[in-house]
């Protein structure tokens, strides 16, 4: 059986039992993909539900789609896991947010430190590229919420949006805290949303932890090895999703010591 496609609309573009594909998706649709009148579609609008449809018409411009069912998707994690990733080299930043989309990430949060070598000449730009790389990345993994992509701030402003968060994790190779530790001390008020900290190549200098911690953040060390930042990054967030969020299809905190 063929696979059903999935594509991501704007909210104005439903309209009742109707809905319409536009732009390069629909291009894309028709000239690649070589769908026509009859064929499954599955439809996003970011809201948390999947549209269920078919298609009416495939035009040059635009698809018409019946919508024939409506359900709350069952792919977003029911905790908040925010990354802020220090900027490294570009290839790299943009392999690393398809993996921490596929692993649920809800925002990613760019900044620099004072290790960060690549200076980003135009922000939105960046911003906008990304934005394309998630949400490839989410039809892929088959979630039903686009993640917030925010374009790169400064260290000060990263300290400052850390009371916005449940908890704030450091991961970083100094630390003699292992997770573990923080995982157990949460057991008994898990967090609902979480912000994830990894500094770039080189690692964060000690002032800045120091600062981050000053802001309200614990700290956290990822065992023996010096992992990449990258590295450093995935296995940060697959361990938050699995301490308290669904990675591993277990409820969350099932497991207590």
């Amino acid at each position: 059986m063929a696979e059903t496609r999935r594509f991501y609309i704007e909210p104005e573009q439903i309209t009742g039992d109707r809905a319409f594909i536009t732009g390069q998706d629909a291009k894309h649709a028709k000239k690649v993909l070589r769908l026509a009148k009859g064929d499954p579609v599955v439809l996003l609008d970011n809201s948390g539900l999947e549209y269920m449809g078919v298609i009416l018409s495939a035009g040059a411009r635009d698809m018409e789609v019946e919508i024939q069912d409506r359900r709350l998707g069952a792919t977003e994690s029911p905790l908040k896991i925010d990354l802020a990733m220090a900027m490294i080299k570009t290839s790299k930043m943009d392999k690393l947010l398809k993996g921490v989309t596929e692993l649920g990430m809800h925002g990613w949060r760019p900044f620099y430190a004072s290790r960060s070598v690549p200076k980003v000449k135009d922000p939105e730009d960046r911003r906008d590229r990304w934005k394309k790389i998630a949400a490839e990345a989410v039809k892929q993994c088959e979630r039903v919420r686009l993640p917030e992509v925010h374009a790169p701030v400064s260290f000060e402003e990263l300290c400052a949006i850390s009371a916005e968060y449940d908890l704030g994790v450091v991961f970083w190779e100094k630390s003699r805290t292992p997770f573990q530790q923080v995982l157990q001390s949460r057991l008994d008020s898990p967090p609902k949303s979480v912000l994830v900290v990894i500094g770039p190549e080189g690692g964060f200098e000690d002032h800045e932890t120091a600062r981050l911690e000053e802001s309200g953040m614990v700290h956290a060390g990822l065992g023996p090895r010096i992992l990449r930042a990258e590295t450093a990054a995935l296995a940060s967030c697959a361990l938050i999703q699995a301490g308290f969020g669904d990675l591993g299809g277990l409820p969350r905190l099932a497991v207590r010591s």
